[in-house]
């Protein structure tokens, strides 16, 4: 929150103060609704920040959570640049690693370039206008993008597509500000909302049936019935998806991918999407470990920390191996 609406808020608050006091440059400070504002948004900032070390100095000591104490700073880098553009370009349909005069990638790309000069121009009129609502929208909407691009770049922190939501889709409002101006031309407006509509639904049609067809659940519900035909209810996977499929019957010790340290490669509970215990303890009876079979054949690290001989089932898409007991799993796949 501190990030993606605390800090752009202080930001937009203080480029609006400085834009209509004109002696603020000269600390001839008045109170005005401008100065009352960008006082509030410093409070929210403190708060946001004082809620962080009571995160950080309590509540870590009770509750185990994602901090930003990993973070570490870097120089710039090439590749991060140009994973924050793909990543902005992708959340407004982007497809990128494709033929992109391909049927599928040329739709999605030309929908993506249309929405792009939308926001550019609602940006762009936003903050020449005058109406205020419609300039401090334009303005938190550039000072999110600067923050959150800055951050990025500036840090080995890995960005995806989940971290840019809560703001990037603000130009929506941004756009509904910009046509209070078109009231006059209402036939415009609506012809204009029923082609990008239209071009929505097409394309999230088209998403939809690409999916059913390419993911296929059978896959998923062989290993389940597997599993449960054999008692099976515990073990360790890389995803939740055997919980899911099996109703919540089977019970999924989540792993990270595989790591290296020190030339020693091991595996770890990620505390994510799954009960605290599984870091604490371990699953009881025979227990299984399910790995895909293309991550199985194409890092070297899972073949050499699994023994071969464990392997009880594979299909299409999984492989499972079981040991007699969650110690032997743990001390074969290096479980930390």
């Amino acid at each position: 929150m501190f990030i993606c609406l605390y800090l752009p808020l202080f930001l937009a608050s203080l480029c609006l103060l400085f834009r209509e006091e004109k002696n603020i440059l000269n600390l001839q400070f008045k109170k005005t609704k401008y100065l009352d504002f960008f006082i509030l948004n410093i409070c929210n900032v403190f708060a946001s920040g004082f809620g962080y070390i009571i995160n950080l100095k309590i509540l870590a000591k009770q509750y185990k959570f994602t901090d930003f104490t990993f973070l570490r700073w870097s120089y710039i880098r090439e590749q991060s640049i140009i994973d924050i553009i793909n990543t902005w370009l992708e959340n407004f349909g982007y497809v990128a690693n494709v033929n992109l005069l391909g049927h599928r990638a040329l739709r999605h790309n030309i929908f993506c370039f249309l929405i792009i000069i939308l926001i550019i121009l609602a940006v762009f009129y936003g903050i020449r206008n005058t109406e205020k609502k419609y300039n401090f929208l334009a303005l938190f909407y550039c000072a999110a993008i600067f923050v959150t691009t800055a951050l990025f770049t500036f840090s080995e922190m890995g960005i995806t597509g989940r971290y840019i939501y809560p703001f990037a889709f603000i130009f929506v409002i941004l756009l509904a500000c910009g046509f209070e101006r078109f009231e006059k031309k209402i036939k415009y407006l609506l012809l204009f909302f029923v082609q990008l509509f239209a071009i929505i639904c097409i394309v999230f049609i088209n998403d939809y049936s690409l999916y059913s067809e390419g993911y296929n659940k059978e896959v998923e519900k062989e290993i389940v019935d597997f599993l449960t035909e054999r008692d099976l209810l515990q073990g360790y996977a890389m995803g939740e998806n055997l919980t899911y499929y099996s109703n919540g019957e089977i019970e999924v010790w989540r792993l990270e991918e595989c790591q290296e340290e020190n030339e020693s490669r091991y595996l770890q509970v990620r505390p994510f999407l799954q009960s605290i215990t599984h870091t604490q303890q371990l699953p009881e009876g025979e227990t299984f470990f399910v790995l895909e079979k293309s991550s199985y054949e194409e890092n070297r690290m899972y073949r050499e920390l699994i023994d071969v001989g464990q392997k009880a089932f594979e299909n299409d898409r999984y492989i499972v191996f079981l040991y007699d007991t969650a110690e032997e799993l743990v001390e074969d796949l290096e479980i930390r």
